[in-house]
């Protein structure tokens, strides 16, 4: 099915897709709070929740990540500067930007999530600033195109580690969870059926928005979410699948980057066992609290690995490395992106 394209939708549903950008900058006290609570909760995760969870001690994971050389140092850049590229082809399709100005969105954006307390916001306010030049209405729907190409490959990973978990016959696992693994992970396979449905079918899309306002009160909610639908749609019409491989790209190179962290240390899983913990990982670093999970991610996948068996040091050092590389470039990328261009738009008006 194809639509033609609407610059100018209907009042509701330009309403309805603009509502993205009514976050309101955080006060000084909000984000010294915040910023206090997350030194806080790192503190927690990273001085006794990871050494008593996995039984390490800070002096053996010093001296485990001493031992990295250069060349898997290196390897490991290269591999974490492939995210930011990935990304960025995203980016250039959700916002219908060139590549070197997706680049430049991706890298300061992503920088901002990473390195500061309630970074999305910041990083929200970031992309606004830069490409302004392009309205209002442009720059939401590209953010909720982007967001929803990332949300629709993340909703894979439950369905990848828990089918990888049940898969695997680990002995250590019981049936009665391995059965739970399966479980879910039809679940997760059903829903992320339906969002796809919904993405790509104006039938189920309607269908969904006409279920969730079922009474007659609501048909002009369900009359402005369709029309929503549409001008989005529209708007990356011929550019859905750049749209949706930067996300999978991404994740691709960071599971390359998760196994060679862990076979720099000899921690050497089955395949099975390597994927449902690197999916672990990547939803843990889903929460919210800390600025990309940081210390939910990795004290959770660790104590997974120490559960398995793997040593305790060389199991923290692998996450930790990882999480290192994979982190510092974001921050140093956008950095050097940010020195370079400050908030000039990337486009001009």
């Amino acid at each position: 099915m194809t639509f033609s394209h609407d610059p100018h939708p209907a009042p509701p549903a330009e309403k309805l897709l603009t509502s993205v950008l009514s976050q309101e900058a955080p006060s000084r006290a909000r984000l010294a709070v915040r910023a206090c609570l997350t030194l806080a909760l790192l503190a927690v995760f990273f001085v006794w929740a990871l050494p008593a969870l996995t039984g390490a001690n800070w002096t053996e994971i010093g001296a485990a990540l001493a031992t990295v050389s250069l060349p898997e140092l290196s390897l490991l850049l290269l591999l974490a500067l492939a995210t930011p590229l990935a990304y960025s082809l995203t980016i250039r399709a959700g916002f219908g930007l060139t590549y070197p100005q997706a680049f430049r969105q991706q890298a300061g954006a992503s920088a901002l999530a990473v390195a500061l307390p309630m970074g999305s916001v910041f990083a929200l306010f970031y992309t606004v600033v830069i490409l302004r030049p392009l309205g209002k209405l442009r720059i939401a729907t590209g953010i909720i195109m982007t967001s929803l190409a990332d949300l629709c490959i993340t909703a894979l990973l439950p369905l990848l580690g828990l089918a990888a978990l049940a898969l695997g016959g680990n002995p250590q696992l019981q049936g009665g969870v391995t059965f739970a693994a399966l479980a879910f992970a039809l679940l997760t396979l059903l829903l992320v059926g339906v969002l796809s449905a919904a993405v790509f079918s104006r039938r189920c899309f309607t269908a969904l928005a006409r279920l969730a306002d079922a009474g007659a009160d609501n048909q002009k909610n369900s009359s402005a979410l369709l029309s929503a639908r549409e001008h989005a749609y529209a708007t990356v019409q011929g550019r859905l699948p750049e749209l949706f491989a930067g996300p999978l790209l991404v994740r691709v190179a960071e599971f390359v980057m998760f196994w060679l962290c862990l076979h720099i240390y000899g921690v050497a899983p089955d395949p099975f066992t390597l994927l449902a913990v690197f999916s672990l990982g990547r939803l843990l670093a889903l929460v919210p609290l800390t600025p990309h999970g940081l210390g939910f991610s990795e004290t959770g996948t660790a104590a997974a690995l120490v559960a398995l068996g793997f040593a305790p040091a060389t199991a923290v050092a692998a996450l930790l490395l990882f999480a290192l590389v994979n982190l510092g470039v974001q921050v140093l990328l956008g950095g050097i992106v940010g020195a370079a261009t400050g908030l000039r738009p990337v486009v001009k008006n």
